[in-house]
């Protein structure tokens, strides 16, 4: 039998299951399991091609996670600062995703703030287009950013979504 490096664990949410992958033992993804149908599928493929297998269950790997993830949906300010593994994305996104992991618990700023930050004046855009292939939203924050105006934007797992983890941090745009 082959050892497996990649594995997953559902983790119960209060806007509802998330699942949890990993490959050799760094988080990969984080899916909204209920909104994300399509896109696990391809999540699940581009697994199996890097490992050779699909991930299995295992829910004592994942304790560390669940542990911050309830903490956070408690309210309570949360680093997420394990090492993850963004394995599908390029390094201008990976650039993109760097830049959201420092907007601060309960703060949201623009994809244009952010496109400025980068030195990129003119790729609000491009911000947007990082965010919604961000394989791990919450640990990565893309729910913080929102439109110039102060609208929300989009949110590859909904709206609604982005607007209930905007409001646990005590956002209510």
């Amino acid at each position: 039998m082959e050892a497996n490096d990649s594995f997953y664990s559902l983790f119960p949410s209060p806007i509802g299951i998330i699942r949890l992958i990993s490959f050799r033992g760094r988080l990969t993804h984080l899916l909204f399991q209920k909104t994300e149908k399509r896109l696990l599928a391809h999540v699940l493929t581009q697994i199996k091609a890097k490992s050779g297998s699909l991930p299995i269950e295992d829910t004592g790997l994942f304790q560390y996670w669940h542990n911050l993830l309830e903490r956070y949906f408690c309210g309570e300010r949360v680093i997420f600062n394990e090492p993850v593994d963004l394995m599908q994305g390029t390094v201008f996104q990976e650039k993109i995703w760097n830049e959201i992991a420092k907007i601060p618990y309960g703060v949201a700023q623009s994809y244009q703030e952010i496109a400025n930050q980068l030195g990129m004046k003119k790729s609000a855009r491009v911000v947007g287009g990082a965010c919604a292939v961000n394989p791990i939203p919450i640990i990565i924050p893309c729910h913080r950013v929102v439109c110039q105006d102060g609208s929300l934007g989009g949110y590859r797992s909904g709206v609604q979504i982005k607007k209930k983890l905007l409001a646990i941090e005590g956002l209510h745009l």
